[in-house]
C-alpha cells in the first residue's frame, strides 16, 4: 500500500485509531479496514467498485471516514445515497457526528430532501390571504397551524410534522412554479436556506429516489449542469445498492392514475379549496377595467369548457381502461399490455380515448396559456400565480405526450401495463424500460468514481447479475470487485434448518401444513420469531390458525396490516413476540439480541412470474436464448433470500435459527444457489418434528 491516503485510513480505523480510543466498545475489524481500502482506491483513483460487505462489517464508517478525508483534502462533494430512511437516519444523527466528532470537525454534512419537504412561504402566505374570501377555506385547521408553525420552524420541513397536514399539496414548494430570486420571501426561504447547506457542504446524504430523480434531470439538460436536483458532484457512494436498479425502473419510466389526473383538475377548480380557475377570477374582480372583463370572460368561455373537456376525456379514459382489464381477465393487480393479441385489444379499446384524453390535455394548455396572457397585466403582483399557470399548462402538455404515448403502447424496449392501485382500486397505466442498464450506464459514465455497497450483491459469490443489472460491463471505467465476509462466526451463531416433509409451496395443501409447521416452530422457539412471506393471503391464513396458539401462550402475535411497522418493530423487541411481515420486514430490520432467535421464510422469494416488467423481462431473455430463470428469476430470489436470511444475526453475541419451509431448496439444482450464497453456518434436514427438536435445542 503506497498511498499515503489509503494508508492514513487504515490507520484511522486501526486498534490504535481515533475510534478506538475515542468510540466506547469500538472494534477493530480487519474487514472494515479491507473495504475502506476499497472505497477509498476508487476516490483517489477513479472508477467502480462493488462491495458486498458480510452483516457486522461495520460498512457505513467504512466508507464515511474515505468520503471525509476525500471531500476535506480536495474540496469534491461526495453523494452518499441509500435506500431505507432508517440508514439515513444513522448517517445523519449518529454515525456523521461520530466522524466529526473524532476525525473530521470541519465536515459539513447534510441531508437532502426534495422540494415537496418544505413550505414555499409564497404560497402558503397567498392561500392564508385569500381564506377569507375563498368558499370552504375559513374553517381549514391545517390552514391555521401551518401559519403558526412556519413562524416558528427553524427548518420548514415536513418532517416536523407527525402526518401530513391535509393541505400539504397546496403549500408545499415545486420547482416549477418557484419564483426563486423574484419572490418577495426569497431571504426567508426554507428551501433555499437548505439548499445553501447543500452548496456548501462536503459530503450529500439522499435517498435512491431522490438521487434517480437527479438522473432525470440530468438527462434532459445534461449530465455536466451545475445544478439539477442536486449540486454537480463526481464522486458516489450507494449503499443499499441491489435496490437502484429497481428505483431506476421507477423513474426511467412513467404512468398516468387516476389519482394523478384528478390532483391536477383540482388543481384547476375544486369546490372548497384554493384552485387556479376561481382564484384569477377573485383577483381581477373589482378591477373595473375591459381588460378584467376579458380575463373573466376567458375563464368562463375557454377555460371552463376545456376542462369540462377533459373531465369527460379522463373518465372515457380509465372507463375504457378498466373495461379493457376486465375483457383481458384481470380483476385485481396489474396486467401487461402485451404484444399480440392483447395490444391490438388494447388498440381497439382503450387507444381512441387516450387519444381524446392528448387532445383535451393540449386543449388544457392552450386556454392556460390563454388566460396567462390575458391576466398578466392585471397581476403584476401575483407573479406567482402566473407561473403557476404556466407550469400547470406545462403538465398538461406532458400529460398529453404520455396519454399518447400510453395509448399507442407499441415501443419494444418499453413495457407497458395497466393495474389497480390502492385500497381504492384506482386504475394507472404505466411504463418502464426493458433494460435500465444502459441509461444507469450513461449516467454512471459521467461520473468519476462510484462504490457500490450492501450485504447482498452477489449471487454464489458472483457480482454477474447485479452488474449486468446497472449496465456495468458497457462501462470504461477500471472496475473493482470485493467479497468482505462478515466477522460473525455463523457456524457458532447460526442454525439453517429445513422441514423435510413439508409439501411444496404450489401444492393446494402447503397453506395449511405451513401453518401447522409455523405453530409447532414458534413452540420451539418460544416466540421470538419472524415468519416471513411473500402473499399477504397466506400470512392471513396463518395468522388466523396460529391466534390461538399465541393467545394460549401470552405471545403477542404482531400482523402486518394491523400497525404501523415501527410500532410492530417495538413491540416485538420487548420478547417473546411472534411477527408475520411481507415484503418491507425481508430487510432493513435490525433486532439483535434474544428477542428475535427464529426467522421463518415461507418458501424461497421468487417474484410473482405475471408481474408486467418480470414477465417482459422474461420474455425478452427466452427470445435471445438466454435461460430467463437461471439469469433472471432464480437470481432474484437468491437475493431477496440473502436479505431475509440477515435479519438473524446482528451481533456476535446473537445466537438462532433459519427455518426455510420450502424443500426445493434441497431437492432442486437451483437449490445450490440459495445454500452457496450464505455464510458457512451449522444446518440440520428433516422432519419437521426433528427440526423442531434441533432449534429448540439451539436456540
Amino acid at each position: 500500500m503506497n498511498s499515503p491516503f489509503l494508508q492514513e485510513i487504515v490507520e484511522l480505523l486501526g486498534p490504535t485509531g481515533p475510534f478506538a480510543n475515542g468510540l466506547p466498545g469500538f472494534e477493530w475489524r480487519p474487514s472494515q479496514q479491507e473495504m475502506a481500502i476499497s472505497v477509498g482506491h476508487v476516490l483517489i483513483e477513479g472508477g467502480v467498485v462493488l462491495a458486498e460487505a458480510g452483516t457486522g462489517t461495520g460498512k457505513s464508517l467504512a466508507y464515511l471516514v474515505p468520503a471525509a478525508l476525500h471531500a476535506l483534502q480536495t474540496g469534491e462533494k461526495v453523494v452518499i445515497s441509500t435506500n431505507t430512511i432508517n440508514l439515513q437516519e444513522q448517517l445523519i444523527y449518529k454515525d456523521i457526528p461520530l466522524v466529526q466528532q473524532l476525525l473530521a470537525p470541519n465536515l459539513q454534512a447534510c441531508l437532502v430532501k426534495g422540494w415537496h419537504n418544505y413550505v414555499c412561504l409564497y404560497r402558503l402566505l397567498s392561500l392564508q390571504r385569500m381564506a377569507n374570501t375563498l368558499p370552504g377555506m375559513q374553517s381549514n385547521d391545517d390552514l391555521a397551524k401551518l401559519s403558526d408553525w412556519a413562524k416558528e420552524s427553524n427548518t420548514g420541513s415536513l418532517s416536523e410534522w407527525p402526518t401530513e397536514p391535509t393541505i400539504w399539496d397546496e403549500v408545499c414548494a415545486e420547482s416549477d412554479t418557484c419564483l426563486r430570486k423574484d419572490c418577495p420571501y426569497v431571504e426567508k426561504c426554507f428551501l433555499f436556506a437548505a439548499r445553501a447547506k447543500v452548496a456548501a457542504a462536503h459530503v450529500l446524504v439522499v435517498n435512491h429516489h431522490l438521487l434517480l430523480a437527479d438522473v432525470a434531470v440530468r438527462r434532459s439538460i445534461g449530465y455536466d449542469a451545475e445544478q439539477a436536483v442536486l449540486p454537480a458532484y463526481q464522486h458516489l457512494i450507494v449503499d443499499e445498492a441491489h435496490h437502484l436498479d429497481k428505483v431506476a425502473s421507477d423513474f426511467l419510466g412513467d404512468g398516468i392514475s387516476e389519482y394523478s389526473l384528478r390532483m391536477l383538475v383540482n388543481r384547476l377548480n375544486r369546490a372548497g379549496g384554493r384552485s387556479l380557475l376561481p382564484l384569477v377570477t377573485l383577483l381581477v374582480t373589482g378591477q373595473n377595467n375591459s381588460a378584467a372583463a376579458q380575463v373573466q370572460q376567458v375563464v368562463v368561455d375557454v377555460c371552463h369548457p376545456a376542462l369540462n373537456t377533459l373531465e369527460s376525456a379522463r373518465h372515457a379514459f380509465f372507463s375504457a381502461t378498466r373495461s379493457w382489464l376486465h375483457n383481458v381477465g384481470c380483476q385485481r393487480g396489474s396486467r401487461r399490455i402485451r404484444p399480440g393479441a392483447e395490444q391490438e385489444q388494447w388498440h381497439k379499446e382503450v387507444n381512441s380515448s387516450a387519444t381524446q384524453l392528448s387532445t383535451a390535455l393540449e386543449q388544457m394548455k392552450k386556454a392556460l396559456n390563454t388566460l396567462r396572457k390575458k391576466a398578466e397585466p392585471l397581476l403584476d403582483t401575483e407573479k406567482g400565480v402566473l407561473r403557476e399557470l404556466e407550469a400547470v399548462a406545462n403538465r398538461c402538455q406532458e400529460q398529453a405526450e404520455l396519454a399518447d404515448y400510453l395509448g399507442k403502447a407499441n415501443d419494444e424496449n418499453q413495457v407497458f401495463w395497466a393495474e389497480y392501485s390502492g385500497r381504492r382500486q384506482q386504475v394507472r397505466v404505466a411504463v418502464t424500460p426493458l433494460d435500465v442498464g444502459p441509461a444507469v450506464a450513461e449516467w454512471l459514465s459521467s461520473l468519476q468514481a462510484v462504490a457500490f455497497t450492501s450485504a447482498t450483491l452477489t449471487v454464489a459469490r458472483s457480482f454477474g447479475y447485479v452488474s449486468k443489472n446497472l449496465g456495468l460491463s458497457s462501462l470504461n471505467h477500471s472496475k473493482h470487485e470485493v467479497i468482505i465476509p462478515s466477522p460473525f462466526n455463523f457456524r457458532e451463531q447460526a442454525l439453517v434448518a429445513v422441514p423435510t416433509d413439508m409439501p411444496e409451496p404450489n401444492h393446494p395443501t402447503y397453506p395449511d401444513a405451513l401453518a401447522a409447521a409455523v405453530s409447532k416452530l414458534v413452540v420451539s422457539s418460544r416466540g421470538r420469531a419472524f415468519v416471513l412471506f411473500t402473499s399477504y393471503q397466506l400470512l392471513q391464513h396463518v395468522a388466523r390458525v396460529i391466534t390461538p396458539l399465541c393467545t394460549a401462550e401470552d405471545w403477542p402475535l404482531l400482523v402486518q396490516g394491523e400497525e404501523g411497522r415501527t410500532q410492530m418493530l417495538n413491540a416485538f423487541r420487548e420478547g417473546n413476540s411472534v411477527l408475520l411481515g411481507t415484503d418491507s420486514f425481508w430487510e432493513g430490520v435490525d433486532v439483535p439480541g434474544e428477542a428475535l432467535s427464529c426467522v421463518i421464510l415461507t418458501r424461497l422469494p421468487f417474484r410473482v412470474p405475471d408481474d408486467p416488467v418480470v414477465e417482459a423481462r422474461t420474455q425478452a431473455l427466452a427470445s435471445k436464448g438466454i435461460d430467463p430463470f437461471y439469469n433472471y428469476a432464480m437470481p432474484e430470489a437468491v437475493l431477496k433470500f440473502k436479505q431475509g436470511f440477515g435479519r438473524l444475526i446482528r451481533s456476535k453475541q446473537d445466537k438462532g435459527a433459519v427455518v426455510v419451509c420450502d424443500r426445493r431448496i434441497l431437492q432442486r439444482s437451483y437449490g445450490r444457489y440459495f445454500l452457496s450464497s450464505l455464510p458457512e453456518c451449522a444446518s440440520f434436514h428433516g422432519p419437521l418434528t426433528e427440526v423442531c427438536s434441533a432449534i429448540h435445542e439451539w436456540v
